[in-house]
């Protein structure tokens, strides 16, 4: 029996760093994009999860404004106060943008990783 031969592994072309900024971000998402793209490379899969925290961003300024305009309260058609739902929908959209910025590992500025800071998530190693 012959042995069998190791298989030929090349390396992909890497792309060219940093990446172009996705055409949806708006400000508060391109500031975030722009933060960690000229100071960290990533991986595809984390340039998807920044993608995403990016985009979370922009959603929660959309809702900031919301709340500046009407308040965290808003009249029923009823006339009854009700809590606006902005209020709510921003603080999940919060908690996703901090565990996605906490799954990239980025180090903080004291050089810790993120996800030790942030509660309830894995703190695996960081890239420090």
């Amino acid at each position: 029996m012959t042995p069998r031969k190791k298989p030929v592994v090349t390396a992909l072309p890497s792309p060219s760093w940093p990446p172009a900024t996705p055409d949806d971000l708006r400000a508060d998402g391109e500031a975030l994009w722009l933060s960690v793209v000229s100071k960290y490379r990533l991986t595809d899969t984390e340039i998807v999860t920044l993608v995403n925290a990016c985009r979370t961003m922009d959603t929660i300024a959309d809702l900031q404004k919301s709340l500046d305009e009407y308040g965290v309260t808003i009249m029923q058609p009823s006339g009854r106060l009700a809590a606006n739902p902005s209020a709510s929908e921003i603080r999940q959209q919060r908690l996703t943008a901090a565990r996605l910025i906490a799954s990239l590992r980025l180090p903080t500025t004291d050089g810790r990783s993120a996800q030790k800071v942030l509660r309830g998530v894995y703190t695996g190693g960081s890239r420090g």
